[in-house]
């Protein structure tokens, strides 16, 4: 007689309602009224710090400003490797061309992770900054159904408007980044388009 497979387990499905609850996000909590003028001065300070974050710095200047040079060096070495290979060089010349590639590689890695390490402090802060928003949107929402005074809702509305504008400079400031960390990536491609390209001459002599 054949033997008969087991059965498979069969999955019990989630009873409803409760992987909708697990995936909902979190209601953001309100801020209590007397602690409003207190927290309006942290979300100052904080703000403060992050004007740091808002502007590019000297070090990613540097990356953008280099970058049409980077480029056009490249173009010309490419040229270059390709017609020293096909002059069928010997091996020292080879892999003299394979450091000098290897070194545009890394240099330009660098640069890829200069900016990454950004992108990544930049989308934290914007969490962050999404976090407080949701926060001080609420506990406007609470001060209006409270009745009180015209004056902390004024303030509430103020560290609301400042959230908001410090959140849309980094997040223009992120996107630079990684359309300028794209560039820099396909950069850093050809150098290894470049070093395959030797590879492969180097095996088929």
């Amino acid at each position: 007689a054949a033997a008969v497979a087991p059965a498979l387990p069969q999955k019990v499905p989630p009873a409803p309602g409760v992987e909708q609850k697990a995936q909902a996000a979190p209601v953001p909590v309100s801020i209590p009224i007397p602690e409003i003028t207190t927290q309006a001065e942290k979300v100052a300070k904080l703000l403060g710090d992050l004007e740091a974050l808002a502007a590019p710095g000297p070090t990613i200047d540097a990356i953008q400003a280099g970058l049409p040079e980077v480029s056009a060096q490249l173009g010309r070495e490419l040229d270059a490797t390709m017609e020293a290979l096909k002059l069928e060089p010997a091996r020292t010349a080879t892999d003299r061309l394979a450091q000098t590639w290897e070194a545009m590689r890394v240099d330009l890695a660098g640069k890829v992770e200069v900016l990454t390490k950004r992108a990544t402090q930049l989308g934290d802060a914007l969490d962050r900054l999404s976090g407080l928003l949701a926060t001080w949107t609420r506990t406007r929402a609470d001060a209006q159904a409270s009745r009180v005074p015209a004056a902390v809702v004024r303030r509430v509305d103020s560290s609301l408007a400042d959230i908001e504008a410090m959140r849309a400079r980094l997040q223009a400031q992120r996107n630079a980044i990684l359309v300028l960390q794209d560039r820099v990536a396909q950069e850093a491609a050809r150098c290894e388009d470049a070093l395959a390209r030797i590879d492969r001459f180097r095996q088929g002599a």
